[in-house]
């Protein structure tokens, strides 16, 4: 897997919509309106903080006239509205891949269960939901997706929930499921002990995936 162009897909998107975002909340702000999610944001910080209580209107005066570090600090993080799912998303329709965001959670989520896709069921005890459906040469890929970037509690627990999943793999659904899995995170170590723990398992990332997808080979 080539990690290092697969995290430049990830990363220019991203800087791309931080810098789309920050000059449309500019925009806005330049025409002297404050969105109600800015100013109870701007509410919360001050009250979170204990600052004085004018100090909300040199903050809001600074953003008014369009402050680029105050308004990035104020900003809502693309980061946390689905932007990985997104991108993914983007490059498959780009590359003429059909894709399609599976249901995260009731009956209609789909589920790798005990070597089986199975949906309409009852959500099992700790396991997660399968995240895409793609097709490549006419062929229907269930897809375990996950970007992680960074190191810590949250990010082990992702790659916990990656481990279960991969585990109700076998060999009925080897070339049906597959995982795709990006960022820093899943470094060299973390790859092979996830190969290590099932080598039924198809594990790749966003490039790699594209690639399978425009060469002649079978899958």
């Amino acid at each position: 897997m080539d990690k290092n162009k697969n995290s430049d897909i990830y990363e220019k998107s991203i800087k791309s919509v931080w810098r789309k975002e920050r000059e449309k909340l500019i925009k806005t702000l330049k025409n002297n309106e404050i969105p109600l999610w800015l100013n109870d944001k701007v509410d919360n910080f001050i009250k979170r903080t204990y600052l004085n209580e004018n100090s909300k209107k040199e903050i809001i005066e600074r953003l008014l006239k369009g402050d680029e570090i105050l308004v990035t600090f104020f900003m809502r993080d693309p980061k946390r509205q689905n932007i990985y799912e997104k991108i993914f998303i983007k490059e498959m329709i780009k590359n003429n891949i059909e894709v399609i965001k599976l249901n995260s959670s009731g009956k209609n989520a789909f589920y790798v269960i005990d070597d089986e896709v199975k949906t309409n069921i009852v959500k099992p005890i700790g396991h997660k939901s399968l995240d895409f459906l793609i097709k490549i040469k006419n062929k229907e890929i269930y897809l375990i997706n996950k970007y992680t970037n960074e190191e810590g509690g949250g990010q082990d627990n992702q790659f916990n929930d990656v481990i279960i999943q991969l585990k109700n793999i076998g060999t009925k659904t080897r070339n049906k499921v597959w995982v795709c899995l990006d960022g820093e995170y899943y470094t060299e170590d973390k790859i092979d002990k996830l190969i290590s723990l099932n080598k039924n398992a198809i594990i790749t990332n966003l490039q790699s995936l594209i690639k399978k997808a425009k060469d002649n080979k079978k899958l």
